[in-house]
């Protein structure tokens, strides 16, 4: 597979080369911010780069295409050099979501990064490109056979043993690894914000969940005092209100085995700040490069799964030594919640209820089991869709959550992939499905946030919504392009649920193997469910989703002074 990181391992080499060698001074008008640029590229014989270094590679690209007389470089280079930044980018839009990248296109762009490196360099010196482990370390993707060759280490084998250790806990063992984490936090004097609580559910007979989901009393207070809460999405650029230092890039080795998403630098969205009001929250974002936020945090689940089964079967609880990842990068409570200083990544977990027929006669909720070619959480239960909070098209377009939660529902639940042709609109993907094109024209819909906090086992945050279709015709017209993703299993058949099958229902509220986030978003959707049917009307589903209301385990805000879990 190839990288957007191969293109920025090469990319400042080829930005002072197109830089140097202009001879004049250039206008440059960017197509997506309408940003104008002045490009003094070169005066009197010396490199004068001007405001040049605030565009992209591909910009640049642009303009000396678009300015081949005023540049001091071949006309055949120029052109090779930006159709290469449109065909990669064509390729990564087509192919972002549900493929991966067949041996020959990468490659021709294996070939054409070879070519543009040399003839950066005035074709001084061969380069000679292999996909091999001293590359897998410097951030590039792994061939097929770095990737078996991974597969079959110690390494691996031993994180895929602790993965399916944690997947096949009963419910005291799931509290206990819960349990473990939120000590690991409360523990000693490790600074926090002073109003922070921990989630846990306790069921009627007294059975209580631990969850691994915090947050703050003054985020809680929205969804408790005021509902329906409001959440609110803002913009801040990052060229205005830089992103917080990282430090220098570092790569870690579990990530070879997630080589397909090394495909991607779409930008996950920052969390920069959260604004507090009567009636809900404002989440600002800002976009952040996906592989610099990965190479800190992206390994914080894995390195925890990994001692799962010293906790669980030697009674082993794991020190600060055996955690130096989330020591050095998530240490305390503090740092969770200091999205103004760290990046912060995060996302969307919905729940969604669907009539399925005219006569609303019952719903279906769909929750899915996640694969194991997923980033996180894998074989375990989740509502759906879930995703990351990324940008898709455009960084002043995409920061809205709601555009996240319908591309995750084009993508999860009827398999739409990227853009193709590297098109860079995303009205123009959400029209090129079907089903959410007439969701959105129609307005039939409810969106609801449930909950805002963050999972302490990877850092991110999240928001919980409840998606319900208003619309009985939709289903019945739609239900032939449904689809699952790679990113959900197929085996053992469809985890989805009927409203009136309630003892299912209960059963799936006392299993263990639930993602953290999609258990908070399944109960805390359902509990919200009666209100939103009579709102839209439903009163038959209504009386439904109060029958189920009363079987929903109790949500407990509590502060880790009170060590509740011990």
């Amino acid at each position: 597979m190839i990288a957007s990181s191969i293109i920025r391992a090469f990319e400042k080499d080829l930005r002072e080369h197109l830089l140097a060698c202009g001879k004049a001074q250039l206008d440059y008008q960017n197509c997506k911010t309408g940003k104008k640029y002045t490009l003094r590229l070169r005066e009197g014989g010396q490199p004068i780069h001007g405001e040049a270094d605030a565009l992209g590679f591909i910009d640049l690209a642009e303009v000396c295409e678009q300015n081949a007389d005023q540049i001091g470089i071949e006309l055949d280079d120029i052109g090779y050099i930006a159709a290469f930044a449109r065909d990669f980018k064509a390729l990564r839009n087509d192919v972002a979501h549900s493929r991966n990248v067949t041996s020959e296109e990468l490659t021709r762009m294996q070939q054409s990064i070879t070519y543009i490196y040399n003839r950066s360099h005035k074709g001084g010196g061969g380069v000679r490109f292999s996909i091999s482990g001293s590359l897998i370390k410097k951030g590039f993707v792994p061939s097929s056979e770095d990737l078996q060759a991974y597969a079959t280490s110690a390494e691996a084998q031993a994180q895929q043993a602790a993965l399916r250790r944690r997947n096949q806990v009963n419910l005291a063992q799931s509290n206990r690894v819960a349990a473990t984490l939120l000590d690991y936090y409360a523990g000693g004097d490790k600074p926090r914000p002073g109003d922070t609580c921990y989630a846990s559910y306790q069921t009627a007979t007294g059975t209580r969940r631990l969850l691994t989901f915090a947050s703050r009393e003054c985020w809680n207070r929205v969804f408790i005092d005021s509902p329906p809460a409001q959440i609110r999405s803002g913009y801040i650029d990052p060229e205005m209100v830089p992103l917080p230092e990282s430090g220098p890039t570092r790569h870690t080795p579990h990530r070879i085995k997630m080589g397909r998403y090394d495909l991607l630098d779409l930008g996950p969205y920052c969390l920069r700040s959260v604004e507090t009001y009567a009636d809900g929250l404002q989440l600002n974002f800002s976009e952040m490069p996906f592989f610099t936020w990965c190479d800190r945090y992206s390994d914080l689940e894995d390195e925890y799964v990994s001692q799962i089964p010293a906790l669980l079967d030697e009674d082993k609880v794991p020190t600060n030594a055996d955690l130096p990842l989330r020591e050095q990068f998530l240490p305390h409570l503090e740092s969770v919640f200091d999205s103004a200083s760290r990046l912060t990544a995060g996302g969307v977990v919905v729940l969604t209820v669907i009539p399925i027929d005219e006569a609303a006669s019952d719903a279906l909720l769909l929750i899915e089991q996640r694969s194991t070619e997923v980033a996180d959480g894998q074989g375990l239960l989740t509502t759906i869709p879930r995703g990351f909070h990324d940008r898709f098209a455009s960084s002043h377009k995409d920061y809205d959550l709601e555009q996240t939660v319908m591309r995750e529902v084009a993508e999860e639940v009827f398999n739409k992939s990227g853009l193709h042709k590297g098109e860079v609109d995303t009205e123009a993907y959400f029209d090129a499905c079907p089903p959410v094109a007439d969701l959105r024209r129609s307005g039939a819909y409810t969106l609801r946030p449930s909950s805002f906090g963050f999972d302490l086992l990877k850092g991110n945050y999240t928001v919980t919504y409840l998606l319900l279709v208003q619309d009985c015709t939709w289903w019945p017209r739609f239900r032939q392009y449904q689809g699952m993703n790679y990113e959900f299993s197929m085996s053992g058949g469809s985890k989805s649920v009927l409203l009136s099958d309630t003892l299912r229902l209960e059963r799936l509220m006392g299993r263990p193997d639930w993602t953290t986030e999609g258990y908070v978003a399944f109960i805390e959707g359902l509990r919200q469910l009666p209100q939103t049917f009579e709102q839209a009307g439903l009163n038959a589903l209504a009386y439904r989703a109060r029958e189920v209301a009363e079987l929903l385990p109790t949500l407990h805000w509590t502060s880790p002074d009170d060590a509740f879990w011990r």
